[in-house]
C-alpha cells in the first residue's frame, strides 16, 4: 500500500478534521485516490467540506471520489 495511504488512513487527527483545503496541490489520480481510501475507512469521518480546485483529478479519481460520497464515507455530518 502507499505510504500516503497509509499515513491518512492512520492519523488520528484526521477524524475529527472538519474541512481540507488541498486547492492548487497537483495530488492527480494517485493522491486523492489515497485520499478516497482514507475516507472509506472512517479517516475522515467529520468531514464537512473539502476543496480540491486545481488539483489534476483524473477519471479513476472521480469515480472513487464518487464512490465514496455515494457510499457516505465522505459526506457532511448532520
Amino acid at each position: 500500500m502507499d505510504v500516503a495511504a497509509t499515513l491518512l488512513r492512520t492519523l488520528p487527527s484526521l477524524a475529527a478534521l472538519r474541512a481540507l483545503l488541498l486547492s492548487g496541490n497537483q495530488l492527480g489520480d494517485a493522491g486523492l485516490t489515497a485520499l478516497a481510501d482514507a475516507a472509506a475507512h472512517g479517516a475522515l469521518s467529520q468531514l464537512e467540506r473539502l476543496y480540491l480546485d486545481n488539483v489534476q483529478l483524473g477519471d479513476q479519481a472521480a469515480a472513487e471520489l464518487a464512490a465514496a460520497l455515494d457510499t457516505g464515507a465522505l459526506s457532511p455530518s448532520p
